[in-house]
């Protein structure tokens, strides 16, 4: 009882509501909304291993790691990203973000996962406007990830069946998520009958970058919440996730989050990438 009074307390606390609904479910893996109670600027978002479908009320200013300025828009899809990137969203603004697996990306566009990495694809070509438009407004409505989730599967049951399609690198991805990106590609590459060409190939076809680039974000998700939850120290991150030493975890720090493992500050980042990544 008192875990869970302080985890509501933590959320009332930060400056967004939080609701989120996990489903095993081979397309869905999870479904947040979030409510901004103030003027967010600036805010950084990690790299995440999942594709993702946005539903965006009160538009978001996005700046990729690449510079390039985005205005998204109200409705769109992504792959999974390794990079990070600055936004900023207003008071009162929200957004319904549909976490899917990692290959749902291709499997509902048939576009190439690397190919799109940077680009925000608009959902209303796979999915009628009409039924989209319908989505979009509920959403905005309902409160709770809860009722949300009941709401997309009275809508889309039928179009999300259809979604699920096996890929070349279902076992593989499965193998990966397993021991949280503690492993190798030459483990993989002993395992299955696939060259480190096919592989990265079929990575960069279906999920959107090298099967070694993925490992690495897969064991970075898992080790920020670690680093959060259980206040590690710098020594027993490297040791618990096999670091060659602290320059290698700083590195692939800044590569996914942009900043030092010393710099993260903790609750935003953990509960929102979390929700999302």
């Amino acid at each position: 009882m008192t875990q869970k009074k302080d985890q509501e307390k933590m959320i009332r606390n930060l400056p967004f509501t939080l609701s989120q609904k996990i489903i095993e479910n081979s397309v869905i893996e999870s479904v947040t909304k979030v409510n901004y109670n103030i003027d967010i600027r600036n805010e950084q978002m990690f790299g995440f291993t999942n594709s993702y479908i946005v539903f965006d009320y009160g538009g978001c200013d996005i700046t990729e790691q690449n510079g390039k300025y985005i205005e998204s828009p109200k409705i769109y899809i992504k792959p999974a990203r390794w990079y990070y990137f600055n936004y900023n969203k207003n008071k009162s603004s929200s957004y319904v973000v549909v976490r899917l697996n990692p290959c749902s990306f291709y499997n509902i566009t048939g576009l190439n996962a690397f190919e799109n990495s940077f680009n925000y694809i608009d959902l209303s070509r796979y999915i009628d406007n009409t039924i989209l438009e319908d989505l979009y407004n509920k959403f905005e409505s309902l409160q709770t990830a809860e009722e949300i989730t009941e709401y997309i599967y009275q809508k889309l049951d039928s179009t999300i069946r259809k979604w699920e399609k096996s890929t070349p690198i279902d076992a593989i991805m499965n193998d990966i998520f397993k021991v949280s990106g503690m492993l190798t590609v030459e483990d993989i590459l002993s395992k299955y009958p696939h060259s480190m060409s096919t592989l990265n190939r079929y990575f960069k076809k279906y999920v959107g970058m090298t099967v070694g680039l993925y490992i690495r974000l897969v064991k970075f998700n898992t080790l920020i919440a670690g680093l959060y939850s259980n206040h590690v120290n710098l020594q027993d991150i490297i040791a618990q996730y096999n670091f060659y030493d602290q320059t290698h975890l700083t590195k692939d720090f800044k590569k996914f989050s942009g900043i030092t493992p010393a710099k993260y500050k903790g609750p935003n980042h953990e509960i929102l990438h979390q929700a999302i990544g």
